[in-house]
């Protein structure tokens, strides 16, 4: 899978757990991305 569609999916999770304008889910799709480029995702 391509970095584009994870970080697609990855934003429709933050937005289960948060609303789509919080800085909550911004901060939370952020930091998994970051962990992900950095290759620690399981």
């Amino acid at each position: 899978m391509d970095i584009i569609h994870v970080t697609e999916y990855l934003w429709k999770a933050a937005f289960v757990f948060y609303f789509q304008t919080s800085t909550q889910a911004e901060a939370w799709g952020s930091k998994r991305l970051q962990l992900i480029l950095e290759g620690k995702s399981s």
